[in-house]
């Protein structure tokens, strides 16, 4: 299974593969220097992102080693404000990494606390997975206290333990279990 027809639908938001129509708006957000600045991965040019999106469509979700992106849209106008990925880690396939970025001017309402409360649910409970963790910057406040606010705990802090944009920077993680979120 692809994955391309998975739909997750929450209160304000729907959230599926993202399709090559909506390169230019995620290349723009991805393009942006406060959005750019915490990720590891951030288009080179506009041809990246189409190939990023035709690549994407080509990964079979639950596969060990793979990363599998899912565009998150607006109900009220069907816009792209945010991609979400998992990434499915182990050859048992039992833990995945999640990982979000929204546009900067769809941050602050709770969009993306309300995709990754529903990503973590479908890993959960549909896809039956056992741990779900996600990495970020210390310096990233707002994803940090989104990840507290979806039940995620802090696992680690790595000092500079991460190569990004050319800086060696400290990375912690976060985690989440099942036995965890059923409570």
């Amino acid at each position: 299974m692809n994955g391309n027809n998975i739909s997750i639908e929450t209160q304000r938001l729907v959230i599926k593969v993202i399709q090559p129509a909506d390169a230019g708006k995620m290349f723009e957000y991805r393009s942006d220097p406060r959005v750019s600045k915490f990720q590891n991965w951030k288009p080179v040019n506009y041809e990246s992102i189409i190939k990023f999106i035709n690549e994407n469509l080509n990964v079979k979700i639950n596969q060990a080693d793979t990363w599998k992106q899912f565009g998150i849209y607006s109900k009220n106008d069907g816009g792209l404000i945010g991609d979400i990925g998992m990434h499915f880690l182990d050859p048992q396939n039992s833990v995945v990494e999640i990982g979000f970025t929204l546009s900067p001017e769809n941050q602050g309402f709770g969009y993306g606390c309300e995709a990754v409360s529903a990503i973590i649910q479908y890993l959960f409970k549909k896809l039956e997975k056992h741990r779900i963790i996600a990495s970020t910057d210390p310096r990233n406040d707002r994803s940090i206290a989104l990840l507290k606010r979806v039940g995620m705990r802090k696992e680690a802090h790595f000092k500079k333990s991460f190569l990004t944009n050319g800086e060696w920077v400290d990375d912690i993680i976060f985690a989440l279990l099942e036995e965890e979120y059923k409570k």
